[in-house]
């Protein structure tokens, strides 16, 4: 396949070959822009690349809101999935917490009740917690990421292909303006802006 080929049908190639092997001015580094002009330099880029369904916003200079809209042609049907989300441990049952009541929709009972449910209820709670997560998943219902590098294909494989490269596009373009030092095990943070990635079902 040739390049120009590659680059119409790759998000993230086409943003790797407009920003060059270190980013825009070094990658993970001060890019000396803030406020509106960071958001308006990433709408440039995001718009020379072809890549719809972004919105770029920033408050107080420190903090970027990423809203990403997804279509259908960005999730995997259920049925496709079924099989990898409807078990405990992809639920992360195990862990205990609160969950909504598959008898009682709308109330909520602690997870660990589900050890002590028969297989067939067993069954049917998991079904019933997939198909919630699913729901919640594809309509971006899981609130702000702090990274968009921390959504993880392997833990949300309701997303498809596309919207994966797509996503990994647009990580490339906000990191190359970003740098991170924190420190979480101290409680010192110091990044070149906060990130704040959101979802959005069309």
């Amino acid at each position: 396949m040739e390049k120009n080929e590659i680059l119409k049908n790759c998000y993230t190639k086409s943003v790797e070959a407009y920003l060059g092997g270190n980013g825009y001015e070094g990658s993970n580094s001060h890019s000396g822009l803030y406020g509106a002009d960071l958001s308006a330099k990433m709408r440039e880029i995001t718009k020379a690349c072809k890549i719809k369904g972004v919105t770029y916003s920033v408050r107080h200079c420190d903090s970027l809101t990423v809203k990403v809209k997804i279509s259908d042609e960005d999730i995997v049907a259920y049925e496709d999935i079924a099989s990898q989300i409807e078990n405990a441990h992809f639920l992360n049952i195990c862990r205990g917490g609160w969950r909504e009541d598959p008898k009682h929709p709308g109330s909520y009972i602690d997870s660990n009740k589900f050890w002590e449910m028969t297989a067939a209820e067993q069954n049917n709670a998991i079904k019933f917690w997939a198909q919630s997560w699913y729901k919640d998943a594809i309509n971006g219902d899981f609130g702000s990421i702090c990274h968009g590098w921390q959504l993880k294909k392997e833990k949300y494989p309701c997303f498809s292909e596309k919207f994966w490269d797509r996503w990994n596009a647009l990580t490339k373009i906000v990191s190359s303006f970003n740098y991170d030092k924190s420190n979480s095990m101290v409680d010192y943070f110091e990044t070149g802006f906060y990130e704040h990635w959101v979802i959005i079902k069309k």
